[in-house]
């Protein structure tokens, strides 16, 4: 859909939107499950896109995710309608309840994550990760200094995944940039405004 997207950081004009498009499963999975859909973010929305991506470039094999972030929690639910409750997806969140419209489909989608329990805080959710073996998908704040370190510090001890950061780019403040970059990762700003880090096996 050809429209105007503005945002507190970002305007764009005339351009192309899938991003809002019902045609594609995350837009209207959004559009179905949110509470608010239009106060998710381009950047939001994206990074939700960038997990259910990560989770179905593994084919099947074992994954995690890892929430940690109130914006990005609607993910989860978005992940057991795609993928299901296999046992290749371990998804570990903090409570999206709060940002998700009371509906029986949602109510049918939160059921398997309340029974598995949801984390409390970031700090919760990436403590949970820290003994596993497959690919990490971690989705964090800016502000969660310490856990952003801990998944960089997995991925430097050989764990392979991606750590997606939710406002990097727009701090004008310390970045864990050079924390990655001493362990031979790099941390990137993108333009929606996120951070993203892969660790790929060699």
């Amino acid at each position: 859909m050809n429209s105007t997207y503005k945002d507190r950081n970002l305007q764009l004009d005339g351009i192309l939107l899938t991003q809002f498009e019902q045609g594609r499963e995350v837009p209207a999975l959004i559009e179905s499950l949110a509470q608010r859909p239009g106060s998710l973010t381009i950047q939001e929305r994206m990074m939700i896109s960038r997990i259910v991506a990560a989770v179905g470039a593994r084919r099947g094999k074992p994954v995690t995710v890892a929430i940690g972030s109130p914006s990005i929690a609607l993910a989860a639910p978005i992940l057991q309608f795609i993928f299901g409750a296999g046992k290749h997806l371990n998804c570990i969140a903090i409570d999206p309840r709060r940002a998700v419209r009371d509906s029986a489909f949602a109510e049918d989608l939160l059921a398997p994550l309340v029974s598995a329990g949801f984390a409390a805080d970031a700090r919760e959710a990436i403590g949970r990760t820290r003994n596993g073996k497959d690919f990490l998908v971690a989705a964090l704040e800016h502000t969660d200094s310490n856990e952003i370190r801990a998944v960089i510090d997995q991925f430097d001890n050989g764990r392979s995944g991606l750590l997606l950061v939710r406002d990097y780019a727009m701090v004008h403040a310390a970045t864990h940039y050079e924390y990655g970059r001493l362990k031979g990762l790099r941390l990137l700003e993108l333009p929606d405004g996120s951070g993203e880090l892969l660790s790929l096996p060699c």
